[in-house]
Protein backbone atom coordinates (compact mmCIF):
# COMPACT_ATOMS: atom_id res chain seq x y z
CA UNK A 1 0.00 0.00 0.00
CA UNK A 2 1.37 3.65 -0.74
CA UNK A 3 1.90 5.85 1.76
CA UNK A 4 2.01 9.65 1.16
CA UNK A 5 5.35 11.24 1.50
CA UNK A 6 6.08 15.14 1.83
CA UNK A 7 8.78 16.85 0.77
CA UNK A 8 8.32 20.59 2.69
CA UNK A 9 4.39 21.50 1.57
CA UNK A 10 5.90 19.35 -1.69
CA UNK A 11 3.86 15.90 -2.43
CA UNK A 12 6.51 13.15 -3.39
CA UNK A 13 5.31 11.50 -6.01
CA UNK A 14 5.18 7.65 -5.49
CA UNK A 15 4.23 6.79 -9.18
CA UNK A 16 2.53 3.19 -7.91
CA UNK A 17 5.37 2.08 -6.36
CA UNK A 18 5.91 1.40 -2.43
CA UNK A 19 7.96 4.74 -1.85
CA UNK A 20 8.72 7.27 -3.78
CA UNK A 21 12.63 6.17 -3.37
CA UNK A 22 11.60 2.88 -5.09
CA UNK A 23 9.79 5.05 -7.80
CA UNK A 24 12.76 7.60 -8.42
CA UNK A 25 15.00 4.36 -8.73
CA UNK A 26 13.41 2.87 -11.60
CA UNK A 27 13.10 6.09 -13.34
CA UNK A 28 16.94 6.28 -12.82
CA UNK A 29 16.99 3.09 -14.46
CA UNK A 30 14.91 4.12 -17.15
CA UNK A 31 16.61 7.02 -17.66
CA UNK A 32 20.42 5.03 -17.87
CA UNK A 33 19.32 2.91 -20.66
CA UNK A 34 17.75 6.15 -22.22
CA UNK A 35 20.25 8.45 -22.55
CA UNK A 36 22.98 6.70 -24.96
CA UNK A 37 20.52 7.08 -27.57
CA UNK A 38 20.11 10.63 -27.34
CA UNK A 39 23.44 11.05 -27.33
CA UNK A 40 24.37 8.66 -30.32
CA UNK A 41 23.16 10.67 -33.00
CA UNK A 42 25.29 13.67 -32.71
CA UNK A 43 27.22 14.09 -35.78
CA UNK A 44 25.02 14.20 -38.61
CA UNK A 45 21.95 16.95 -39.46
CA UNK A 46 18.77 14.61 -39.63
CA UNK A 47 20.14 12.48 -36.61
CA UNK A 48 20.62 15.52 -34.54
CA UNK A 49 17.21 16.26 -35.17
CA UNK A 50 15.86 12.69 -34.57
CA UNK A 51 18.06 13.19 -30.75
CA UNK A 52 16.84 16.10 -29.72
CA UNK A 53 13.41 14.76 -30.35
CA UNK A 54 14.30 11.88 -28.51
CA UNK A 55 15.80 14.14 -25.73
CA UNK A 56 12.10 16.44 -25.43
CA UNK A 57 9.55 13.74 -25.59
CA UNK A 58 11.29 10.73 -23.46
CA UNK A 59 14.12 11.88 -21.75
CA UNK A 60 12.75 15.05 -20.35
CA UNK A 61 9.64 14.03 -19.35
CA UNK A 62 11.55 11.11 -17.21
CA UNK A 63 13.57 14.05 -15.91
CA UNK A 64 10.57 15.80 -14.64
CA UNK A 65 9.18 12.44 -12.69
CA UNK A 66 12.53 11.83 -11.36
CA UNK A 67 12.05 15.80 -9.61
CA UNK A 68 8.80 14.89 -8.30
CA UNK A 69 9.76 12.10 -6.53
CA UNK A 70 12.03 14.14 -4.90
CA UNK A 71 14.83 10.85 -4.19
CA UNK A 72 18.48 11.97 -4.05
CA UNK A 73 19.48 8.86 -4.39
CA UNK A 74 17.94 8.48 -8.14
CA UNK A 75 19.15 12.25 -8.76
CA UNK A 76 22.82 11.12 -8.23
CA UNK A 77 22.38 7.62 -9.85
CA UNK A 78 21.32 9.10 -13.63
CA UNK A 79 23.86 12.15 -13.02
CA UNK A 80 26.60 9.40 -12.75
CA UNK A 81 25.46 8.06 -15.73
CA UNK A 82 24.94 10.61 -17.97
CA UNK A 83 29.03 11.90 -16.94
CA UNK A 84 29.72 8.30 -17.76
CA UNK A 85 28.37 8.66 -21.72
CA UNK A 86 29.79 11.96 -21.81
CA UNK A 87 32.94 10.07 -21.00
CA UNK A 88 32.38 7.80 -23.90
CA UNK A 89 31.19 10.33 -26.17
CA UNK A 90 35.01 11.84 -25.76
CA UNK A 91 37.04 8.65 -25.97
CA UNK A 92 34.84 7.79 -29.59
CA UNK A 93 37.11 11.16 -30.39
CA UNK A 94 34.26 13.23 -31.21
CA UNK A 95 35.12 16.77 -30.85
CA UNK A 96 34.22 18.65 -27.71
CA UNK A 97 31.50 20.35 -29.62
CA UNK A 98 29.75 17.25 -29.87
CA UNK A 99 30.36 16.25 -26.19
CA UNK A 100 28.67 20.20 -25.72
CA UNK A 101 25.92 19.12 -27.90
CA UNK A 102 25.12 16.16 -25.19
CA UNK A 103 25.60 17.87 -21.89
CA UNK A 104 24.45 21.26 -22.09
CA UNK A 105 20.70 20.54 -22.87
CA UNK A 106 21.01 18.08 -20.00
CA UNK A 107 22.17 20.48 -17.69
CA UNK A 108 20.02 22.94 -18.37
CA UNK A 109 17.14 21.19 -18.33
CA UNK A 110 17.52 19.43 -15.49
CA UNK A 111 18.80 22.92 -13.38
CA UNK A 112 14.80 24.73 -14.76
CA UNK A 113 13.38 21.00 -13.21
CA UNK A 114 15.16 21.17 -9.95
CA UNK A 115 14.58 24.63 -9.40
CA UNK A 116 10.82 24.65 -10.40
CA UNK A 117 10.08 21.84 -8.15
CA UNK A 118 11.86 22.87 -5.53
CA UNK A 119 14.03 19.77 -5.69
CA UNK A 120 17.47 21.89 -5.84
CA UNK A 121 16.71 22.72 -1.90
CA UNK A 122 16.44 19.39 -0.85
CA UNK A 123 20.33 18.80 -2.25
CA UNK A 124 21.87 22.00 -0.19
CA UNK A 125 24.53 20.84 2.09
CA UNK A 126 22.46 22.78 5.16
CA UNK A 127 19.54 20.75 4.28
CA UNK A 128 21.49 17.43 4.07
CA UNK A 129 23.52 17.91 7.00
CA UNK A 130 19.70 18.59 9.61
CA UNK A 131 18.21 15.85 7.51
CA UNK A 132 17.44 13.06 9.74
CA UNK A 133 16.91 10.30 7.33
CA UNK A 134 20.57 11.04 6.22
CA UNK A 135 22.58 10.83 9.69
CA UNK A 136 20.29 7.64 10.48
CA UNK A 137 21.83 6.12 7.59
CA UNK A 138 25.03 6.64 8.06
CA UNK A 139 24.70 5.70 11.33
CA UNK A 140 22.98 2.41 10.31
CA UNK A 141 25.75 1.93 7.99
CA UNK A 142 28.86 1.86 10.30
CA UNK A 143 26.86 -0.65 12.41
CA UNK A 144 26.46 -2.72 9.51
CA UNK A 145 30.29 -2.44 8.65
CA UNK A 146 30.75 -3.46 12.17
CA UNK A 147 28.34 -6.63 11.71
CA UNK A 148 30.18 -7.80 8.57
CA UNK A 149 34.23 -7.50 10.51
CA UNK A 150 32.54 -9.44 12.99
CA UNK A 151 30.78 -12.44 11.14
CA UNK A 152 32.58 -12.12 7.56
CA UNK A 153 32.08 -15.54 5.97
CA UNK A 154 28.61 -16.80 7.23
CA UNK A 155 26.38 -13.55 8.17
CA UNK A 156 24.17 -12.84 10.59
CA UNK A 157 21.11 -14.71 9.05
CA UNK A 158 18.26 -13.62 6.70
CA UNK A 159 16.18 -11.51 7.80
CA UNK A 160 18.00 -10.55 10.87
CA UNK A 161 20.22 -7.68 9.39
CA UNK A 162 17.85 -4.75 11.46
CA UNK A 163 16.99 -6.78 14.41
CA UNK A 164 20.21 -7.91 15.31
CA UNK A 165 21.68 -4.06 14.62
CA UNK A 166 19.59 -2.79 17.08
CA UNK A 167 20.39 -5.56 19.60
CA UNK A 168 24.32 -5.21 19.39
CA UNK A 169 25.32 -1.92 17.84
CA UNK A 170 22.61 0.70 17.82
CA UNK A 171 23.57 3.42 20.61
CA UNK A 172 21.30 2.69 23.65
CA UNK A 173 19.55 5.70 23.73
CA UNK A 174 18.23 5.17 20.17
CA UNK A 175 14.80 4.81 19.58
CA UNK A 176 14.46 4.37 15.53
CA UNK A 177 13.75 0.64 14.23
CA UNK A 178 14.64 -1.28 10.93
CA UNK A 179 14.00 -4.03 9.15
CA UNK A 180 17.15 -3.89 7.58
CA UNK A 181 19.99 -1.79 6.28
CA UNK A 182 18.96 0.19 4.17
CA UNK A 183 21.48 -0.41 1.82
CA UNK A 184 21.63 -3.93 -0.66
CA UNK A 185 25.61 -4.24 -0.29
CA UNK A 186 25.39 -3.85 3.31
CA UNK A 187 22.14 -5.85 3.82
CA UNK A 188 23.80 -9.01 1.61
CA UNK A 189 26.76 -9.16 3.62
CA UNK A 190 25.76 -8.79 6.87
CA UNK A 191 22.79 -11.22 6.50
CA UNK A 192 24.39 -14.01 3.90
CA UNK A 193 28.29 -12.90 4.44
CA UNK A 194 30.89 -11.30 2.48
CA UNK A 195 31.29 -14.64 -0.19
CA UNK A 196 27.81 -14.47 -1.53
CA UNK A 197 28.33 -10.61 -1.62
CA UNK A 198 31.11 -10.67 -3.98
CA UNK A 199 29.63 -13.28 -6.35
CA UNK A 200 26.68 -11.22 -6.63
CA UNK A 201 28.18 -8.12 -6.89
CA UNK A 202 30.62 -9.88 -9.30
CA UNK A 203 28.26 -10.91 -11.48
CA UNK A 204 26.57 -7.53 -12.20
CA UNK A 205 29.77 -5.69 -12.90
CA UNK A 206 30.36 -8.76 -15.24
CA UNK A 207 27.02 -7.44 -17.25
CA UNK A 208 28.20 -3.60 -16.65
CA UNK A 209 32.01 -4.11 -18.44
CA UNK A 210 30.51 -6.45 -21.07
CA UNK A 211 27.59 -3.68 -21.72
CA UNK A 212 29.48 -0.53 -21.53
CA UNK A 213 31.68 -0.02 -24.66
CA UNK A 214 33.22 2.56 -26.66
CA UNK A 215 32.10 1.02 -30.28
CA UNK A 216 30.45 2.46 -33.15
CA UNK A 217 26.91 1.74 -34.24
CA UNK A 218 23.23 0.98 -32.99
CA UNK A 219 24.06 -2.49 -31.18
CA UNK A 220 26.61 -1.12 -29.84
CA UNK A 221 24.85 1.77 -27.72
CA UNK A 222 22.15 -1.03 -26.89
CA UNK A 223 24.67 -2.34 -25.39
CA UNK A 224 26.02 0.86 -23.69
CA UNK A 225 22.45 1.54 -22.90
CA UNK A 226 21.85 -2.09 -20.81
CA UNK A 227 24.95 -1.62 -19.11
CA UNK A 228 24.46 1.92 -18.11
CA UNK A 229 20.84 0.77 -16.56
CA UNK A 230 22.65 -1.81 -14.55
CA UNK A 231 25.18 0.56 -13.06
CA UNK A 232 22.48 3.47 -12.42
CA UNK A 233 20.80 -0.02 -10.49
CA UNK A 234 24.79 -0.83 -8.96
CA UNK A 235 25.01 2.85 -7.77
CA UNK A 236 21.28 3.40 -6.24
CA UNK A 237 21.38 0.16 -4.08
CA UNK A 238 24.01 2.05 -1.93
CA UNK A 239 20.94 4.45 -0.86
CA UNK A 240 17.99 1.69 -0.94
CA UNK A 241 17.68 -1.73 -0.42
CA UNK A 242 16.38 -2.55 -4.14
CA UNK A 243 17.17 -6.28 -4.26
CA UNK A 244 13.67 -6.98 -2.12
CA UNK A 245 11.70 -5.22 -4.98
CA UNK A 246 10.61 -7.54 -7.52
CA UNK A 247 9.76 -4.46 -10.10
CA UNK A 248 13.03 -3.46 -9.73
CA UNK A 249 14.44 -6.82 -10.26
CA UNK A 250 12.53 -7.30 -13.44
CA UNK A 251 14.04 -4.56 -15.11
CA UNK A 252 17.65 -5.50 -13.95
CA UNK A 253 17.09 -8.39 -15.66
CA UNK A 254 16.08 -6.80 -19.04
CA UNK A 255 19.11 -4.84 -19.08
CA UNK A 256 20.69 -7.91 -18.61
CA UNK A 257 19.12 -9.62 -21.74
CA UNK A 258 19.39 -6.43 -23.87
CA UNK A 259 23.35 -7.00 -23.34
CA UNK A 260 23.44 -10.69 -23.84
CA UNK A 261 21.07 -10.27 -27.12
CA UNK A 262 22.91 -7.32 -28.57
CA UNK A 263 26.53 -9.11 -27.63
CA UNK A 264 25.46 -11.69 -29.45
CA UNK A 265 24.12 -10.14 -32.29
CA UNK A 266 27.79 -8.24 -33.18
CA UNK A 267 29.57 -11.17 -31.81
CA UNK A 268 31.50 -8.41 -29.89
CA UNK A 269 33.53 -9.80 -26.75
CA UNK A 270 32.27 -13.02 -27.04
CA UNK A 271 35.58 -14.19 -27.64
CA UNK A 272 37.45 -15.98 -24.99
CA UNK A 273 40.37 -13.55 -24.42
CA UNK A 274 38.09 -11.10 -23.68
CA UNK A 275 35.51 -12.65 -21.88
CA UNK A 276 37.92 -13.69 -19.47
CA UNK A 277 39.19 -9.93 -18.78
CA UNK A 278 35.70 -8.87 -18.11
CA UNK A 279 35.54 -11.51 -15.65
CA UNK A 280 38.63 -10.93 -14.10
CA UNK A 281 38.29 -7.37 -13.83
CA UNK A 282 34.59 -7.53 -12.58
CA UNK A 283 35.80 -10.24 -9.84
CA UNK A 284 38.87 -8.16 -8.39
CA UNK A 285 36.53 -4.76 -8.56
CA UNK A 286 34.42 -7.08 -6.76
CA UNK A 287 36.87 -8.60 -4.45
CA UNK A 288 38.04 -4.84 -4.07
CA UNK A 289 34.68 -3.57 -2.30
CA UNK A 290 33.87 -6.61 -0.75
CA UNK A 291 37.70 -6.03 1.40
CA UNK A 292 37.17 -2.73 1.71
CA UNK A 293 33.85 -3.15 3.50
CA UNK A 294 35.61 -5.66 5.67
CA UNK A 295 38.41 -3.17 6.60
CA UNK A 296 35.94 -0.07 7.54
CA UNK A 297 34.13 -2.29 9.64
CA UNK A 298 37.06 -3.54 11.49
CA UNK A 299 38.47 -0.09 11.84
CA UNK A 300 35.68 1.04 13.69
CA UNK A 301 34.62 -2.16 15.56
CA UNK A 302 35.27 -1.21 19.05
CA UNK A 303 35.30 -5.12 20.07
CA UNK A 304 32.66 -5.48 22.57
CA UNK A 305 30.78 -7.95 20.41
CA UNK A 306 31.91 -11.52 19.47
CA UNK A 307 30.42 -14.49 17.58
CA UNK A 308 31.18 -18.18 18.60
CA UNK A 309 29.00 -20.70 16.71
CA UNK A 310 25.86 -20.04 17.40
CA UNK A 311 26.33 -17.80 20.11
CA UNK A 312 26.72 -13.87 20.17
CA UNK A 313 29.20 -12.89 22.99
CA UNK A 314 29.24 -9.41 24.50
CA UNK A 315 32.63 -8.49 26.78
CA UNK A 316 34.51 -5.58 27.37
CA UNK A 317 37.49 -7.64 28.38
CA UNK A 318 38.96 -9.92 24.20
CA UNK A 319 40.45 -12.16 26.51
CA UNK A 320 37.55 -13.59 28.41
CA UNK A 321 37.48 -17.10 29.84
CA UNK A 322 34.03 -18.14 31.39
CA UNK A 323 30.92 -17.32 29.80
CA UNK A 324 27.28 -16.54 31.06
CA UNK A 325 25.12 -17.77 28.47
CA UNK A 326 21.66 -16.37 28.67
CA UNK A 327 18.57 -17.80 26.07
CA UNK A 328 16.03 -15.02 26.47
CA UNK A 329 12.13 -14.89 26.07
CA UNK A 330 10.74 -11.95 23.91
CA UNK A 331 8.29 -11.96 26.74
CA UNK A 332 10.42 -11.55 29.27
CA UNK A 333 13.55 -9.10 28.31
CA UNK A 334 10.96 -7.74 25.01
CA UNK A 335 11.90 -7.69 21.46
CA UNK A 336 15.10 -6.54 21.29
CA UNK A 337 16.97 -7.96 23.78
CA UNK A 338 20.40 -7.64 22.87
CA UNK A 339 19.45 -3.96 23.70
CA UNK A 340 17.94 -4.13 27.06
CA UNK A 341 21.41 -6.76 27.98
CA UNK A 342 23.92 -3.94 26.76
CA UNK A 343 21.78 -1.70 28.94
CA UNK A 344 22.83 -3.43 31.80
CA UNK A 345 26.02 -4.62 31.20
CA UNK A 346 27.56 -1.64 30.15
CA UNK A 347 27.85 -1.08 33.99
CA UNK A 348 31.08 -0.83 34.68
CA UNK A 349 30.62 -4.26 37.70
CA UNK A 350 30.01 -6.51 34.33
CA UNK A 351 33.62 -5.10 32.92
CA UNK A 352 35.41 -8.98 33.82
CA UNK A 353 33.09 -11.03 32.46
CA UNK A 354 31.52 -12.44 29.05
CA UNK A 355 28.08 -13.23 29.02
CA UNK A 356 26.38 -14.83 25.31
CA UNK A 357 23.21 -15.23 24.03
CA UNK A 358 22.05 -18.16 21.91
CA UNK A 359 21.03 -16.94 18.81
CA UNK A 360 18.92 -20.19 17.77
CA UNK A 361 16.86 -20.96 20.90
CA UNK A 362 15.82 -24.97 19.37
CA UNK A 363 18.78 -26.28 19.70
CA UNK A 364 22.57 -26.34 20.36
CA UNK A 365 24.11 -27.75 17.01
CA UNK A 366 27.93 -27.84 18.21
CA UNK A 367 27.82 -28.64 22.07
CA UNK A 368 31.40 -27.65 21.96
CA UNK A 369 30.29 -24.43 22.31
CA UNK A 370 29.54 -24.81 26.38
CA UNK A 371 32.95 -25.98 27.00
CA UNK A 372 33.44 -21.97 28.44
CA UNK A 373 30.11 -21.81 29.72
CA UNK A 374 29.76 -21.79 33.21
CA UNK A 375 26.29 -20.72 34.10
CA UNK A 376 23.10 -20.55 32.16
CA UNK A 377 20.35 -18.25 32.54
CA UNK A 378 16.74 -19.22 31.12
CA UNK A 379 14.15 -16.66 30.92
CA UNK A 380 10.96 -17.60 30.28
CA UNK A 381 9.52 -20.23 28.06
CA UNK A 382 12.94 -20.93 27.31
CA UNK A 383 13.49 -23.43 30.05
CA UNK A 384 12.39 -25.76 27.45
CA UNK A 385 15.86 -25.50 25.87
CA UNK A 386 17.06 -27.18 28.77
CA UNK A 387 17.05 -30.42 27.05
CA UNK A 388 19.72 -29.24 24.93
CA UNK A 389 21.92 -28.63 27.49
CA UNK A 390 23.61 -32.26 28.57
CA UNK A 391 26.76 -30.78 30.00
CA UNK A 392 27.35 -31.62 33.92
CA UNK A 393 28.48 -28.85 36.01
CA UNK A 394 27.02 -25.82 34.34
CA UNK A 395 25.04 -23.66 36.92
CA UNK A 396 21.30 -23.20 35.87
CA UNK A 397 19.77 -19.84 36.55
CA UNK A 398 15.69 -19.57 35.74
CA UNK A 399 14.55 -15.91 35.72
CA UNK A 400 10.60 -15.49 35.63
CA UNK A 401 9.88 -19.28 33.99
CA UNK A 402 7.07 -19.95 31.49
CA UNK A 403 5.83 -23.54 31.71
CA UNK A 404 5.41 -26.81 33.82
CA UNK A 405 8.24 -26.86 36.42
CA UNK A 406 8.74 -30.89 35.84
CA UNK A 407 11.07 -30.22 32.44
CA UNK A 408 14.04 -29.07 34.88
CA UNK A 409 13.44 -32.26 37.31
CA UNK A 410 15.99 -33.92 35.54
CA UNK A 411 18.52 -30.99 36.15
CA UNK A 412 20.49 -29.47 39.31
CA UNK A 413 18.82 -25.69 39.41
CA UNK A 414 21.06 -22.92 40.99
CA UNK A 415 18.52 -20.26 41.68
CA UNK A 416 15.17 -19.29 41.06
CA UNK A 417 13.83 -15.99 40.22
CA UNK A 418 10.04 -15.20 40.47
CA UNK A 419 8.44 -11.75 39.52
CA UNK A 420 6.89 -9.73 42.50
CA UNK A 421 3.71 -9.24 39.97
CA UNK A 422 2.75 -12.23 38.75
CA UNK A 423 0.76 -11.61 35.13
CA UNK A 424 1.13 -15.17 33.59
CA UNK A 425 -0.25 -16.74 37.46
CA UNK A 426 3.33 -19.09 37.13
CA UNK A 427 4.89 -18.07 40.81
CA UNK A 428 2.21 -20.67 43.03
CA UNK A 429 3.80 -23.43 41.45
CA UNK A 430 7.50 -22.23 40.86
CA UNK A 431 7.17 -21.15 44.16
CA UNK A 432 6.04 -24.73 45.69
CA UNK A 433 8.04 -26.17 43.30
CA UNK A 434 11.11 -24.19 44.64
CA UNK A 435 10.22 -25.34 48.12
CA UNK A 436 10.07 -28.85 46.81
CA UNK A 437 13.59 -29.11 45.69
CA UNK A 438 14.49 -27.11 48.57
CA UNK A 439 15.88 -23.89 46.44
CA UNK A 440 14.97 -20.05 48.05
CA UNK A 441 12.61 -18.41 45.32
CA UNK A 442 13.75 -14.79 45.21
CA UNK A 443 10.80 -12.07 43.86
CA UNK A 444 12.40 -9.77 41.77
CA UNK A 445 11.09 -6.12 42.92
CA UNK A 446 8.58 -4.07 40.71
CA UNK A 447 9.57 -6.67 38.17
CA UNK A 448 6.45 -8.16 36.41
CA UNK A 449 7.05 -11.16 33.71
CA UNK A 450 8.87 -7.98 31.81
CA UNK A 451 11.92 -7.68 33.82
CA UNK A 452 13.48 -4.28 34.87
CA UNK A 453 16.65 -3.02 34.43
CA UNK A 454 17.17 -3.28 38.04
CA UNK A 455 16.00 -7.38 38.67
CA UNK A 456 18.35 -7.64 35.79
CA UNK A 457 21.03 -5.94 36.92
CA UNK A 458 20.35 -7.58 40.25
CA UNK A 459 19.92 -11.55 38.51
CA UNK A 460 23.59 -11.66 36.33
CA UNK A 461 25.22 -9.63 39.25
CA UNK A 462 24.15 -13.01 40.91
CA UNK A 463 25.46 -14.94 38.27
CA UNK A 464 28.78 -13.33 38.78
CA UNK A 465 29.23 -12.97 42.85
CA UNK A 466 27.96 -16.37 43.67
Amino acid sequence: MEGIYYFGEHVRWNLGFVNPNIAGAFIAMLLAFVIPFSGKFLDKGAKRVFSVLLFFIIEAPLWFLLAKTYSRGALVAACICVLAYAIILSIQARSFKQVAYFLLPKVALLALILCATGFIWRTTPSYISADGSVSARTTLWQGGLKMVATEPISGWGKDNSGSEYINWYQDIDDERKYAGMVNSYLYMAVERGLPILFVGLGFLLFFVFLGVNTSEGIFAAISTAGGLGILSYLILNFFSTLIVFSSIQILLGLFIGVIVISNIVTLYRFRLGILGKVIISAFMLSFACCFGAYSAGYVLNEGYVYRRGCMTVFSKNKAFGSIVLLMPDEDILGKYYGKELRKVLLNKKFNSIAFAVLNKQDKIENKSILDDVETVVLFGKSISCLKDLNKSGIRIVVVNPIGNPDITRDFELDKIFLPELDVFNQNPRWAAYSSERQLKADYLSGSAQRITDDALAAVLEYCITN
